[in-house]
């Protein structure tokens, strides 16, 4: 039996009796899971982001909370060079805490603007800021940092230049209709990277980059870009951005995918029989050394990402004999341009700095003469690597980071 509304009813009594009927409803009403679903969906902010961005989110869910993230402080732990974890953790709870919440997010300047983390932080959100309002809080920020953080537009292709500061920005789309590799967009991007660095070369030392440092820069970012087209089917696109800073004397370049990271390529199914050989040596003399142990903050993806970087250690190396040079010949001629310069390399859970402090060394491992940088006194892949230039992340980053900063002081 129903319930009536009189119109003698009052108010209340009206909103009473119509409360309790659509109670009765709602207890009396088949449950529906697809219409569940379709609530919850209507439910969020309206922000969906890129499948690698939603892989991004859900690789780090053991590290999100609920707390209030809409706030970044743009200081020095805000930096993949000083604090790479701390960078990631920061995004990976901004990104999931912008699905759920309205609220806008804020920027607050603290005498620090990290290039590579702030490229990052707009590359990733920049979903976040289509359906919300960013907001920049700072005092004395320098007009050279107030040009790079309004003009580094991560999907955006472009070149700026305020007469203090050059930005050559190039979103990469990879071309899979075409496997032949010299006509990749990357190529030609390339050459704007080089003559970027070129740029502050000339005017600071007025001076030439040398052939081989040309192609030490080019041969750095052909071979990432050959490795998003050959080993992450999954990318559409590659970022590779640089700045020439004229106040601080200073060229700043990332290169940055989402796919695999460096040590799941390197151990995956599908290995040149004599590049698993040659891997499993190293690997196992870590396990004997009992390198791998619980309380040890060192891993076995952290020492296939060190190996991958070593010259000549490469999945494709069987069909390329060249491959596995690019990244090491690029550590070496920046620091041969200015032994100051510093290289982080971001890939999964493992960190990597590379600077002045360990040298780059012939030497012979496993099949033959090879340069290396085992990053320990010894310069031993054999060993353990000093865990302040090998450090094990608490986040993980579905793909490689490289940020490379050269300073350029006469």
């Amino acid at each position: 039996m129903g319930i009536k509304i009189n119109k003698s009813d009052n108010n209340n009594t009206r909103k009473a009796k119509k409360r309790f009927k659509n109670k009765i409803k709602r207890k009396n009403k088949q449950y529906d899971p697809k219409r569940r679903i379709a609530s919850i969906n209507s439910n969020t902010r309206g922000i969906v982001y890129e499948k690698h961005v939603e892989e991004f989110i859900t690789r780090n869910k053991r590290n999100l909370n609920k707390k209030n993230w809409k706030q970044i402080n743009l200081n020095t732990d805000f930096c993949l060079f000083n604090n790479p974890s701390n960078v990631l953790y920061l995004l990976a709870n901004l990104l999931n805490y912008a699905k759920q919440s309205s609220t806008t997010g804020n920027l607050i300047y603290k005498n620090c603007i990290s290039f590579g983390a702030i490229y990052l932080l707009d590359s990733l959100s920049y979903k976040i800021g289509e359906n919300k309002k960013w907001s920049l809080i700072y005092k004395n920020l320098p007009e050279e940092e107030k040009f790079l953080i309004t003009n580094l537009r991560s999907i955006e292709t472009a070149i700026k230049d305020d007469g203090r500061t050059y930005i050559v920005n190039s979103r990469i789309q990879i071309n899979r209709s075409d496997t032949i590799l010299a006509k990749q967009d990357h190529e030609s991007k390339s050459k704007e990277i080089r003559d970027l660095v070129q740029k502050g070369i000339q005017e600071v030392y007025n001076k030439e980059l040398t052939h081989e440092e040309h192609n030490a820069i080019h041969s750095a970012i052909s071979e990432h870009f050959d490795n998003i087209l050959l080993h992450v089917p999954t990318a559409l696109f590659g970022h590779l951005c640089g700045v020439y800073d004229k106040n601080k004397n200073e060229v700043k370049i990332l290169i940055y995918n989402f796919g695999i990271s460096i040590a799941e390529n390197l151990n995956k199914d599908g290995l040149p029989i004599d590049m698993k050989e040659q891997i499993d040596k190293v690997i196992k003399n870590h396990t004997e050394k009992k390198f791998f142990v619980l309380e040890s903050k060192f891993t076995k993806e952290n020492a296939l990402t060190l190996l991958a970087i070593q010259e000549g250690i490469s999945s494709k190396i069987s069909e390329d004999r060249s491959r596995g040079h690019g990244l090491i010949d690029f550590a070496e001629k920046c620091l041969g341009l200015n032994d100051k310069s510093k290289i982080r390399i971001i890939s999964g859970r493992t960190a990597i700095k590379i600077d002045s402090k360990y040298k780059i060394e012939k030497k012979h491992f496993l099949d033959r003469e090879r340069r290396l940088i085992a990053l320990n006194d010894k310069n031993d892949m054999f060993e353990k690597p000093d865990p302040e230039y090998v450090t094990n992340m608490g986040t993980f980053f579905p793909g490689t980071i490289i940020e490379t900063l050269i300073p350029l002081y006469k």
